[in-house]
Parts: structure tokens; C-alpha cells; sequence
């Protein structure tokens, strides 16, 4: 590849995670950047007919606006997708890029997913709770023995 599109480059480094990843990541991946080449379209960059030698760092903060609209878990997974598309064009030496400043823009612009609860089965929670209010009437040979019931 002695100056590919922006395009091309994508699918060059779609093949090289098809190579190390599974069939399910490589295909959000695919997604990712599909994603990333609709936000440039509206931009007015064409990514058929634009090198990727003029990829650039603030791509990464119009990609963070774009995503607005995506779950947080969603936007993380997308940036770490252009990152690693990124760290592809400088390794290749297909474009010169500012990988800290790619870093520092996802770190400071893309959302924090919120904590998730785990999920239990409502049944089980139900027979804890009935066990333990059973435990609580039934009666002990010694007074610490009712008191460790309680607990």
C-alpha cells in the first residue's frame, strides 16, 4: 500500500483483526468504522477518494459527538476501535499520527459507562428470604445459638 484511501485502509486493518480476533469482534469492529466513514461522509470527507495520510486527530472528537446518540458501553468500544485503527496508520507508517493526542482526546471526551447491577433470579432472592424468616422462629437449644439465628 503505497497511498491508500482512507477506505482501504480501514479494510486493511479489518483483515488484520479478522487474523487475531473472533468472528463477533471483528464484525463490531466492521461496524465501528463503518460508523466512523458515515461521520466523515457528513463532514465532507469523501473516505473513497481522501488518503489516509491526512487522517487526523480531531477526527476523534467529531467521532466522540457523533456517538452521542450510542450507549456509553457502545461509544467505549467504537473510540477503542479508531484508536486501534489509528495506532494501524502509524505503524504502517501510512499516516503520521499523534497517538497520545488520540489517547487524551478519547480519555477526556467519551463517556463513563455506569456501573451495572447484577441480575438475580427473583425465585432464589424468595426462598433466601422465606429460609430466613423460618430461622428466626425456629427455636434454639441455647440463648447465642437464637441471637446467631437472628443474625
Amino acid at each position: 500500500m503505497s497511498n491508500p484511501s482512507i477506505t482501504e485502509s480501514i479494510l486493511s486493518y479489518l483483515d488484520s483483526v479478522i487474523l487475531s480476533r473472533s468472528p463477533n469482534t471483528a464484525r463490531t469492529y466492521r461496524n465501528a468504522l463503518a460508523a466512523f466513514s458515515t461521520m466523515l461522509e457528513d463532514l465532507g470527507i469523501d473516505p473513497e477518494r481522501t488518503s489516509c495520510q491526512e487522517a487526523s486527530e480531531n477526527w476523534v472528537a467529531d467521532f466522540t459527538t457523533a456517538l452521542n446518540s450510542y450507549a456509553p458501553a457502545t461509544e467505549r468500544l467504537y473510540l477503542t476501535t479508531l484508536s486501534g485503527w489509528f495506532e494501524f496508520l502509524a505503524a504502517e507508517e501510512l499516516a503520521d499520527i499523534n497517538l497520545p493526542r488520540v489517547r487524551l482526546l478519547i480519555r477526556r471526551r467519551a463517556r463513563r459507562p455506569g456501573q451495572r447491577l447484577p441480575q438475580f433470579p427473583r425465585e432464589n432472592i424468595e426462598d433466601v428470604l422465606e429460609f430466613a424468616m423460618k430461622l428466626s422462629e425456629s427455636p434454639a437449644e441455647e440463648p447465642h445459638l437464637r441471637l446467631i439465628n437472628l443474625r
